[in-house]
């Protein structure tokens, strides 16, 4: 509450910005009778372990003229992250705001009570380890994903109708378990997807067909525009004896695939179409290469977990009205890394920081139209 009006909570990744978003944010207002928008978005880069299309500050000004009243980002290590630490960091960052209501999220299937019986049932089993622990560990040996192995572990276990676990729907699961986890610091609400308006994936498609994929001119950031960076690296760590399994979501099994390639020129997609295996998902293989890149290592990626999963506030963009809230904020924002870092520069030695400025500096390569972060400014958004 900020004045005595509501304050909604959303997590997502606007990549990019569409008209989708602006659908659940006005349906969202207007169900929930909220005031004002607090959105957490990953920065530059997203959680299916991709750059983001366009730079983050492009996609928060848009946002906040959509409907968005204040924007934070989200740090990278968690954006690049599962579904499960995704959606728990966001959720953390909402809550340590100390103003939001309510969380609002969209969903495919629009089922609460079977998705909160599911996210009970999981967040149960996560403590206990029973059963259902050893029939998803079966399915992984089995060579299955863990979607697919979770899936078809749950069909087993939980009677009731069957629900396709859509991408929206996995993402709505892992809110509900972040609530839960987290005491339920606010309720929630689903807002059914529209499905005559088109997906962020379809608009991107175009983009890229029409810009071209080798875009000269880099209108957007892509995946293989990492390449080269990439291939340096993965030499480098070869030649100096380096395990890839130290970095976060690197097993010993697809250490040695990434290995066996490890002195091929390769594009960033080639690589993990040649790492695949049954039970490694696309993203999860893209995600372990980002974190190879990033320097993103199991042990601090774990001590940061530990933290709590919101180490600051990070502001991107504000409306007029949100720029009112920050004074408000149960925690200190952090609207500018630059003038924060000379005040404090212990701040950059902080793994999420440190995280943070070495995935700009390197999305800048890819996207030279990106702002300098150390001297970028709070972007205040005329609606």
């Amino acid at each position: 509450m900020f004045r005595g009006k509501k304050v909604i909570g959303v997590v997502a990744e606007f990549n990019p910005f569409h008209e989708g978003h602006r659908y659940l944010l006005r349906t969202a207002k207007e169900e929930c009778g909220a005031d004002y928008v607090i959105a957490v978005m990953s920065g530059d880069f997203v959680q299916r372990g991709e750059p983001a299309f366009f730079s983050k500050y492009e996609r928060a000004e848009k946002a906040v003229l959509g409907g968005v009243d204040l924007l934070l980002q989200m740090p990278l290590c968690f954006s690049v992250s599962s579904a499960e630490d995704f959606a728990r960091s966001g959720i953390s960052m909402l809550s340590d705001c100390g103003i939001v209501d309510e969380l609002v999220f969209g969903s495919e299937s629009g089922r609460r009570e079977r998705l909160e019986e599911i996210a009970s049932f999981l967040l149960r089993e996560d403590r206990e380890g029973t059963a259902f622990s050893a029939r998803l560990r079966d399915g992984l040996r089995k060579g299955q994903s863990f979607p697919r192995a979770r899936e078809k572990a749950l069909s087993e276990f939980l009677p009731g109708p069957s629900l396709s676990l859509s991408p929206n729907d996995l993402l709505g699961l892992e809110y509900l378990k972040a609530l839960k986890s987290l005491g339920n610091p606010f309720p929630f609400r689903l807002i059914p997807r529209n499905m005559r308006l088109r997906s962020a994936h379809s608009i991107r498609e175009d983009i890229m067909e029409s810009c071209g994929r080798d875009c000269g001119h880099r209108c957007y950031a892509e995946l293989d525009m990492l390449s080269e960076m990439l291939s340096y690296r993965l030499l480098l760590l070869h030649h100096s004896k380096i395990p890839l399994t130290e970095f976060q979501d690197v097993s010993r099994e697809l250490s040695a695939r990434i290995l066996e390639r490890a002195g091929e020129k390769l594009r960033f997609r080639e690589r993990i179409e040649r790492a695949k295996g049954k039970n490694l998902t696309w993203s999860r293989i893209s995600r372990a290469l980002l974190h190879i890149l990033l320097d993103i290592r199991s042990e601090e990626y774990q001590r940061e977990r530990e933290r709590g999963y919101a180490p600051f506030l990070r502001v991107l963009s504000v409306s007029e009205e949100g720029r009112e809230m920050l004074g408000a904020l149960k925690r200190p924002p952090l609207v500018s890394p630059g003038r924060a870092l000379r005040r404090d520069t212990s701040l950059g030695e902080s793994f999420s920081m440190r995280t943070d400025l070495l995935g700009a500096s390197l999305y800048r390569q890819i996207y030279p139209d990106a702002p300098e972060e150390l001297r970028q400014k709070l972007l205040l958004v005329r609606r």
